[in-house]
């Protein structure tokens, strides 16, 4: 069973942001959205994270923060579902 639209942004297996997917969304700040990236409204963010693509001001879209849009490289995002015992397991993101 898979969470409805949420991702998470996963380095080295370690979460630094989970969001909600905004695939519709080709541009963010006037810029065009790369095609291996996707948008993710960001819901959770560990703290001082830089964002792995800065689309508009550097200075106020420079780290993963919560409320806020970013473009984030797909083979990055992984989605969380249940998994035995209820785990919560991760798979990777494959756009539909």
């Amino acid at each position: 069973m898979f969470f409805s639209e949420v991702v998470v942004f996963m380095k080295n297996e370690v979460v630094y942001a989970a969001g909600h997917l905004r695939p519709q969304q080709r541009t963010l700040h006037c810029h065009d959205v790369p095609s291996d990236h996707v948008c993710v409204m960001v819901t959770k963010a560990v703290e001082n994270v830089r964002a792995p693509l800065v689309l508009g001001d550097i200075e106020e879209n420079s780290f993963l923060e919560k409320g806020k849009i970013f473009a984030l490289p797909k083979r990055l995002l992984c989605r969380p579902r249940f998994g035995q015992n209820n785990a919560i397991c991760f798979d990777p993101y494959t756009s539909h």
